[in-house]
């Protein structure tokens, strides 16, 4: 079926709609016609909620809460325009940096996706793009713990960029 959407598209392009024809309603009838079981929910309209839906009926899958996942895309929000930064599977991260016309991408060998932010922060600092007033932040997230309690950071090695 994604693949006779996709070429219908080639042949035809449509325009999105925000209550028929969204992004995240039209993953949704993926996901309903491969199994999907589940009632329509509001954030199905909404795409800026989808992240909190997906973790909600447990398609993501996390040992962190909600918060402590969102809190890791901080790094778009550090420099906007300036760094656009998307994780994904398997400890993967990718960025672009348009102002510099650079494209960059880590892996994380051991596929943990905890430390592909740490990393791709320390290099975006080796390349100065990332703003000193959230420099700190984003290379030394804090930990805590499901109660809140702070129990650790996360930092780079000192020696990962010489």
């Amino acid at each position: 079926m994604y693949l006779e959407r996709v070429n219908a598209l080639a042949d035809k392009a449509e325009h999105y709609h925000l209550l028929s024809n969204n992004c995240t309603l039209n993953i949704v009838r993926y996901a309903n016609h491969a199994g999907r079981e589940g009632r329509f929910d509001i954030r199905h309209l909404l795409n800026g909620l989808i992240d909190q839906y997906l973790f909600a009926v447990g398609a993501i899958k996390t040992s962190m809460p909600f918060e402590e996942l969102r809190r890791r895309s901080r790094i778009n929000e550090a420099a906007p325009g300036v760094i656009q930064v998307k994780t994904g599977a398997e400890g993967v991260f990718c960025g672009m940096l348009p102002t510099l016309g650079v494209g960059v991408a880590l892996k994380v060998w051991d596929g943990a996706g905890r430390a592909a932010e740490v990393a791709m922060a320390a290099l975006l600092d080796h390349l100065g793009v990332l703003p000193a007033g959230q420099r700190e932040e984003v290379l030394h997230p804090q930990i805590k713990n499901v109660v809140g309690l702070l129990v650790g950071e996360m930092r780079p090695a000192k020696s990962w960029l010489g």
